[in-house]
């Protein structure tokens, strides 16, 4: 176990060979074994005694985590307006340091110092950025967990595949001395090749198996069964990219279920889980075969139309808005009605970058929100494209 002595001793051997960085970042894990211990006074004197040398340093990544701490101790304290200042230092620096464990910390924080002053607005605004930013990061751990599995796998069927080889080469010379041999031999070998056969078919299937459903889980949202929004951008990039090279149309439509917040709070999460998977099954049936649809993030779900001008995205997004309002809820045990709000742009305003059709997207989105919700509004009209 951990003791404050160990670290004491890693520090001053740190201090005897110069090891400047590496201090900093002990003192990051000895604050971290405070807070555990509850030993908040510890912990901020750590923290604050050596915070502006690591500023000095220029290393805005073990700043972001001295802030990050700092952030979450004055929390514990309750002292909420430090908290919400050391939070915003990291969100000020984001750019800087791109530090997903101490952004994630930030906005968790931010929520709660809101909540605390009765916004709750902005409060489950912070809270939503924060699952954002923590769904990423699994995202990312699960792409490199997937990479991981693929290059073991395909060492081990490189390896198979050189055994089976000097197998087939052993084979031969055995098959050359089965000549002579009586037929009873000969089939007895056939029958064990056949048998090293198959379970090398088997063994390859079984791991071929075990990757394809690693990677459906990297990729895939848990609850709605759709692409999860790592996933989804990759898909969307790879079909704009196509769009721009074949000189065709490319629409992005943002929709969010409207006040989903209302149905966790009078029928339970388990009910709101349903109407998140009905919502997205509605939507499905209104969408084109070649749609690409993805889950961005709590009650708020994109959807890429590849070669698909704004007029014709307008009109599957309003198909879309309607199959979502004629939901029956009632499978879920309760009857309520279920809306979203949509918002739509095309290349031909926003060109074929991601983040400007996702951009013009949201904020067609939040124009839908602003005039009454449960309806679909065009960014590049900044128009209703139906009236509901």
């Amino acid at each position: 176990h951990l003791t404050k002595a160990m670290f004491s001793d890693v520090i001053n051997l740190c201090k005897s060979v110069n090891l400047n960085f590496v201090e900093q970042g002990t003192y990051i894990y000895m604050a971290e074994f405070f807070l555990k211990k509850q030993m908040y006074t510890d912990a901020e004197k750590i923290l604050l005694d050596n915070l502006i040398s690591v500023e000095k340093t220029g290393y805005h990544t073990m700043s972001a985590s001295y802030y990050s701490q700092l952030a979450e101790l004055y929390v514990f304290q309750g002292d909420y307006l430090k908290a919400e200042s050391f939070a915003q230092k990291i969100v000020k620096t984001k750019p800087e340091h791109q530090n997903a464990k101490s952004i994630a910390t930030a906005y968790k924080v931010l929520s709660k110092v809101f909540e605390e002053k009765k916004d709750y607005d902005k409060a489950l605004d912070y809270f939503k950025k924060h699952n954002e930013v923590h769904q990423l990061k699994l995202d990312q751990n699960n792409a490199k967990l997937l990479a991981i599995q693929k290059a073991k796998f395909d060492a081990i069927e490189k390896n198979v595949q050189i055994a089976l080889l000097d197998k087939e080469n052993t084979l031969l010379k055995i098959q050359a001395l089965l000549d002579s041999e009586a037929a009873q031999s000969k089939r007895l070998a056939l029958a064990l090749l056949t048998m090293a056969l198959v379970v090398f078919i088997l063994w390859t299937y079984k791991n071929r198996k075990n990757y394809l459903e690693m990677r459906y889980f990297a990729q895939t949202d848990e609850l709605t069964g759709i692409a999860n929004r790592h996933h989804f951008a990759q898909l969307a990039l790879s079909a704009i990219t196509l769009c721009k090279k074949t000189d065709q149309p490319v629409s992005f439509v943002i929709f969010d279920l409207d006040f989903f917040k209302k149905i966790n709070d009078t029928y339970g999460h388990i009910v709101g889980d349903e109407a998140l998977k009905m919502a997205v099954s509605a939507a499905k049936s209104a969408c084109r075969k070649n749609d690409i649809i993805g889950r961005l993030g709590g009650e708020e779900f994109g959807i890429l139309l590849a070669g698909c001008g704004n007029h014709l995205a307008a009109h599957i997004a309003e198909k879309c808005r309607k199959a979502i309002e004629e939901v029956n809820t009632s499978a879920s045990g309760h009857q309520f009605t279920l809306t979203a709000s949509f918002g739509v742009s095309d290349s031909s305003i926003c060109g074929y970058e991601f983040t400007q059709l996702f951009a013009g997207a949201d904020r067609a989105l939040y124009q839908s929100k602003d005039l009454g919700r449960n309806q679909v509004f065009n960014y590049q009209t900044n128009t209703f494209a139906f009236d509901t």
